[in-house]
């Protein structure tokens, strides 16, 4: 199937800047001792966003994803344990790098940075398996939403196998309750209901399932231009997009 066309939606950064927000990193644990190592991971703060802060006022949350790869039918409980120790280690070193940024560049804010775990962030939103199912509804009655999991798979170099899937769908109900605040997270710089941006960052393009899928679950309520943000930084500089005018152009999917 085509791609969606989100040119429309790209941001430019010369007239960028980052007001109140929150930032999401989803570290994959397929790339966490590579392209999202922890000093890869400081680097999408301390050199992507930071000439673009305004002021004291981001929330960092970074959420290494083992509990997601539950979903893998082939993960023994010694893999399992494996991840979780490297998870563990990852956290440890990417507080380093962040405690010995700070002592070089004041911007940097330590308290800022929170990190949690896939479980945890599931755990806190009441309604997750409700988001997921829809999404698993969606995907057995909308062709148009099967037809873009399955080619974001493709572009992966993956199956659609029933644990694949379940996979995709399970990060994108996350990756939508974060947008919408609905996981219990501590503000520390920013103010409940006083949000300029949401934004999620991973070295990836945007797929197109993940913005069907917010079409979903959002339904018809438009989201502001600049609220919801998605910024690729697997290269420099990040490539920046506006979801909400990515959505308006492309809307597809019927919600169910």
């Amino acid at each position: 199937m085509p791609e969606l066309d989100k040119g429309a939606g790209l941001v430019s950064l010369d007239k960028f800047r980052l007001g109140a927000a929150q930032i999401f990193v989803p570290v994959s644990m397929a790339k966490i001792k590579g392209q999202q190592k922890p000093g890869a991971v400081a680097e999408v703060f301390v050199d992507d966003f930071m000439d673009y802060v305004t002021g004291p006022k981001v929330d960092a949350h970074i959420i290494t994803s083992e509990g997601l790869y539950a979903n893998d039918e082939s993960l023994t409980a010694f893999k399992w344990r494996g991840m979780l120790d490297t998870s563990m280690r990852y956290r440890r070193k990417f507080s380093q790098l962040i405690d010995q940024a700070a002592s070089e560049n004041s911007m940097v804010i330590p308290y800022a940075y929170q990190l949690h775990g896939w479980d945890q962030m599931m755990f806190s939103v009441s309604d997750f398996g409700v988001m997921r199912g829809r999404l698993r509804q969606a995907y057995n009655t909308d062709p148009s939403f099967k037809d873009a999991v399955h080619a974001d798979l493709a572009r992966q170099g993956r199956q659609p196998t029933p644990d694949k899937i379940a996979f995709i769908l399970e990060e994108h109900a996350l990756t939508y309750a974060l947008m919408t605040e609905q996981a219990s997270l501590e503000r520390r710089l920013t103010s409940p209901n006083s949000l300029d941006q949401q934004i999620f960052a991973y070295p990836g393009p945007l797929m197109d399932s993940q913005i069907k899928a917010y079409e979903v679950l959002h339904g018809r309520t438009q989201i502001p231009d600049g609220q919801w943000l998605y910024a690729d930084v697997s290269d420099k500089p990040m490539r920046l997009y506006d979801i909400g005018r990515i959505m308006r152009r492309n809307s597809a999917c019927t919600p169910v």
